[in-house]
């Protein structure tokens, strides 16, 4: 690497490449750890190392990396909800080093260099991970520095942090007390990024950096898991003592898994795994022998328990957890039902933009769906679901759900209607042919179906 001085010459034909070469990245890294007030950072996840140069001389290092799991500020520029952010985090990038090197420090450099590195990102993210990202983020700490040479890029300067970074060696966050200064820069129109990253579909050139979730994923606070626990200790024990796990943990792991759509015990066994020893704690899994490292049951103990318990209890138990937890219910709702192995399943009404369940039903397998759902609907009180939609679908196109939410609630629905009810599908198209409705197009019906099959009908079923 060359690192002479360089002058204001060099600052139009500033280029930006990828560091590939083993032995160079460990020269950048040396760089780092000599200039850089933090030096270097471990390299996780998707990862890049940017070289910007001036005709052979390094003017600037820049090192980009996975975004920050959640960023208050960020979040909400964006507007997407937490399902959204769990799957297409990986579309912001984050700055997480920039370096001027002494050698090569000039005024307007350091914004020159920012400009230089963002232009060629894109392109080179797609060509090293197959997709491009969409918005860049950065930190600065207001103690050392203002920012202004992100401000003279055309970077948008956020909030403060909420002063927490990342404990690298579990999955949670610990205080620093050091609050930095929140920049992003949206790869293109702000607007247009903002519809991009919230969008029902992908477009092609993202798509490669959605992650998929296990299902209909929630976020369950740190004080929540603690009260889930405590709820699950009036159940009763079907074993008969001697057991080394709680029987409120274990119902614990299993509501959590259920909450987050598994179907299969063992996609419950990757929720347990993936929980970080605080989380244990707060769940009051038993520490190993010798150790303080708290050990989650395995799939044999989550098998047992399930043949044995009562699964009404469960359900009782988790719904009047869920209404305790959760505040005023959003304008609209989904429901679903998922079953582990035919042996425990749930039928929730979910919040549509987050997936959070705000009541819950165990039923028994897919057969049993439908009537623990309507169940469901009669068991809460009357007027709960007051001008509140409610979507759901084919299996519960039925008369009787549909009175439930009308008469019994006062609430609205969106129920699929699909072509194994010739009866209500005909009638359906008989409603959208009709003349007054015919240049009157709706969300739902906007024209005479020409293909029945997985339309919708709103309102009352005949």
């Amino acid at each position: 690497m060359r690192q002479i001085m360089i002058n204001q010459t060099h600052l139009g034909r500033l280029t930006a490449r990828v560091a590939s070469d083993t032995e160079e990245i460990k020269g950048l890294e040396r760089l780092l750890v000599a200039e850089h007030y933090l030096g270097t950072t471990p390299s996780v996840g998707d990862f890049l190392w940017q070289v910007i140069e001036a005709e052979g001389i390094v003017a600037a290092v820049l090192v980009w990396g996975a975004a920050a799991y959640r960023l208050k500020d960020r979040d909400a520029w964006i507007g997407w909800p937490g399902v959204l952010r769990e799957q297409r985090l990986k579309l912001i990038v984050q700055n997480r080093r920039f370096l001027v090197p002494e050698a090569a420090r000039l005024p307007n450099l350091a914004s020159a260099a920012l400009g230089a590195a963002v232009r060629a990102l894109p392109r080179q993210w797609r060509e090293r991970f197959g997709y491009t990202p969409l918005l860049l983020e950065t930190f600065v700490d207001v103690e050392r520095y203002r920012g202004t040479c992100y401000k003279a890029a055309g970077w948008l300067q956020m909030g403060l942090t909420a002063g927490f970074a990342r404990v690298r060696s579990d999955y949670y966050y610990a205080a620093h007390d050091r609050s930095k200064q929140l920049w992003l820069r949206p790869l293109g129109e702000a607007e247009a990024v903002r519809r991009a990253l919230c969008a029902p579909q992908l477009a092609p050139e993202h798509e490669k950096a959605q992650i998929l979730p296990l299902g209909g994923r929630i976020a369950v606070r740190m004080g929540q898991l603690d009260s889930l626990h405590r709820a699950f200790r009036g159940v009763p024990d079907p074993r008969n003592g001697g057991f080394r796990f709680q029987l409120a943990s274990i119902l614990s792991i299993i509501a959590l898994g259920l909450l987050e759509g598994c179907v299969h015990i063992s996609d419950i066994m990757r929720v347990a795994w993936r929980l970080n020893q605080r989380q244990r704690e707060a769940l009051y899994l038993p520490c190993k022998s010798g150790t303080k490292f708290r050990a989650v049951p395995s799939v044999d103990v989550l098998y047992d328990l399930l043949k044995r318990i009562d699964p009404e209890a469960l359900a009782s138990v988790l719904t009047e957890w869920i209404a305790a937890e959760r505040g005023n219910l959003p304008t609209a709702l989904a429901m679903d039902g998922k079953a582990v192995r035919d042996r425990v399943g749930l039928v929730t009404l979910c919040d549509h933009d987050d997936g959070t369940p705000v009541a819950a039903a165990v039923c028994s397998g897919k057969g049993d769906e439908l009537k623990r759902s309507q169940d469901l609907l009669g068991r809460l009180p009357q007027g709960r679901l007051d001008g509140i939609t409610v979507t759901a679908d084919a299996l519960h196109c039925q008369a009787r759900t549909a009175e439930l939410l009308v008469q019994h609630h006062g609430a609205e629905f969106v129920l699929q209607l699909k072509g194994n009810q010739p009866g209500v599908l005909e009638r359906a198209k008989e409603l959208v042919s009709a003349d007054e409705l015919r240049d009157k197009p709706t969300p739902f019906l906007p024209k005479p179906m020409a293909n029945t099959a997985g339309s919708n009908t709103v309102g009352p079923v005949p």
